[in-house]
């Protein structure tokens, strides 16, 4: 793309891009598969490593299936986020892998919390984490996919790249962060020993 090319579904003046600078490759933002261009989503395979580091310490303090679970969490995250489709296996894999750890993680909440307090910071911390988690996809989705959106961000263009950028980051803050400091908190503090 050029200065000189036309947006055709947009009917204005596309962003002119400068090949140069791999930080303006905006060819991705014109897949409607792609979740995040996979440039941008290098920090959510970074942070996703978090839970290899969960796994370990599970593993460590005695609980060899939520060491098993976050594992398995830990490979399709990093799977999906090296290169994250919609329609895509690993995105679906993940999705499984999120669910069947926060589910293995609130029974043991649940079960072998240290007290009625422990589990009550357990929901409560997971109520933010699913939050913050709703709040970024349902924003993510006003300004990458509804067209009808006030903010809605045109493809091939510096303000789609902040969406992105900004979605990412929220998630690996909030959710990949968020979940794995919850995790990390109770494997080593909230739960009772495993015997």
């Amino acid at each position: 793309m050029d200065a000189t090319d036309v947006d055709l579904e947009y009917g204005a003046a596309a962003t002119p891009v400068d090949a140069a600078k791999p930080e303006h490759d905006y060819a991705q933002h014109f897949d409607a598969d792609v979740v995040i261009p996979d440039r941008i989503a290098r920090p959510a395979v970074a942070s996703a490593h978090c839970f290899l580091a969960l796994a370990v310490v599970s593993f460590v303090r005695g609980y060899e299936v939520l060491a098993a679970v976050a594992l398995g969490l830990y490979g399709t995250s990093v799977n999906h986020w090296r290169r994250p489709r919609v329609t895509s296996w690993r995105h679906a894999a993940d999705l499984l892998a999120v669910a069947a750890t926060a589910a293995y993680g609130s029974y043991l909440a649940t079960a072998r919390a240290r007290s009625p307090a422990w589990t009550a910071a357990w929901w409560a911390s997971l109520a933010a984490v699913a939050a913050a988690f709703a709040y970024n996809e349902t924003r993510y989705y006003r300004e990458v996919r509804d067209r009808a959106s006030s903010s809605f961000t045109r493809p091939g263009t510096a303000a789609r790249d902040a969406a992105y950028r900004r979605a990412t980051w929220t998630h690996v803050a909030c959710v990949h962060g968020g979940a794995a400091a919850l995790a990390f908190v109770f494997v080593l503090r909230g739960l009772d020993d495993p015997s």
